[in-house]
């Protein structure tokens, strides 16, 4: 059947709709990597009462928008949603669907400009992939919409010092010399992507003597790991339990990560902005010129705003759940948080 793409919506999909019969409107059809305008030729993949799940078998009018992919895991992958359109078509993209999120949950007609920061590729300062060991060893994401895991060799939304280290974790799998316990890692680079802090998870029956070679092993790969540190994860049911003690440490169990504002000395597991492109640019909109008694960072990771709001209020109260997540400012430390 063929199909006319009204407009992309929060998630990835786009909407469109089944055509009208006795029973009134068409019926909403959610499908994903196409643009407002098209018209395509798509098939029903499920039925439910109130929508319908499409896929795109043949774009018949392409939008202007449409470019090639420049991921070759693009569509297969489950991380990105927009890379069949221009970045500037992107940008449009994601703004009409702030409005329109806006409208239809807090009844709010934005008429405002919405000023947009663009941060195109390369962006991102962690990365966190799977681990395969049988029946051949693997590192990627998940599958667009599934739990099966797609290999992947290089993310190009990842820092260039990220890639080096999933192309060296790659060689070191491939080479038999990582244990089967470990099923995923995290990259997290500094501000200049100089240095890499890794984590690690594993198995809660994994001996910590076998995971601690292996770290000391991972920390040699190349100059840029300052350190490796690895936790046991039990998993119950669909929950995950990390224990906050490592097993394992070899080398730094922190990295410095140095902003406009301050130094911070981020721990493994602790929570930090990712997009390192813009993160000064965010601290200056969040902070802006707002002053006065009292201000509340809830979810304050290791305190990139509290930092900020510090000098403009009598009192910043930093509120932080996660029991791994750690860290402190080095400088310029403010006596009222």
């Amino acid at each position: 059947m063929q199909l006319t793409i009204e407009k992309l919506i929060y998630g990835g999909d786009s909407l469109a709709r089944l055509p009208a019969d006795e029973h009134g409107s068409g019926k909403a059809v959610f499908v994903p990597f196409v643009l407002e305008g098209e018209r395509i030729e798509a098939s029903l993949l499920e039925q439910k009462r109130g929508f319908a799940r499409g896929h795109a078998e043949t774009i018949v009018q392409a939008s202007p928008h449409r470019i090639e992919p420049q991921c070759p895991y693009f569509r297969r992958c489950g991380g990105c949603h927009y890379q069949h359109s221009s970045y500037e078509h992107q940008l449009e993209i994601k703004t009409a669907i702030l409005k329109d999120t806006l409208r239809r949950i807090a009844k709010l007609e934005l008429n405002t400009k919405i000023t947009v920061h663009p941060s195109p590729w390369n962006y991102r300062n962690r990365t966190r992939l799977r681990v395969r060991a049988v029946p051949e060893f693997a590192l990627g994401y998940y599958k667009f919409r599934s739990h099966e895991l797609l290999p992947v060799e290089a993310c190009p939304v990842s820092s260039p010092l990220i890639n080096r280290a999933i192309a060296a974790f790659w060689q070191m799998g491939r080479g038999r010399a990582m244990p089967d316990a470990i099923h995923e890692i995290e990259f997290f680079a500094n501000a200049d992507d100089t240095e890499l802090l890794i984590e690690a998870w594993c198995d809660a029956g994994t001996p910590g003597s076998s995971i601690r070679e292996w770290a000391d092993a991972a920390r040699g790969i190349f100059p840029g790991i300052a350190g490796v540190v690895a936790y046991k994860a039990a998993t119950s049911g669909a929950t995950a339990v990390i224990e906050a003690k490592p097993v394992a440490v070899s080398g730094a169990r922190e990295i410095i990560y140095r902003t406009e504002c301050a130094s911070y000395r981020v721990s493994s597991g602790a929570f930090f902005q990712v997009n390192r492109h813009l993160i000064n640019e965010l601290v200056k909109i969040v902070v802006a010129e707002e002053s006065g008694h009292t201000a509340l960072d809830l979810y304050a990771g290791v305190g990139l705003f509290s930092t900020s709001l510090s000098p403009r209020f009598a009192q910043v109260i930093a509120v932080e759940s996660s029991q791994t997540s750690h860290g402190d400012l080095l400088h310029n430390s403010p006596s009222n948080v």
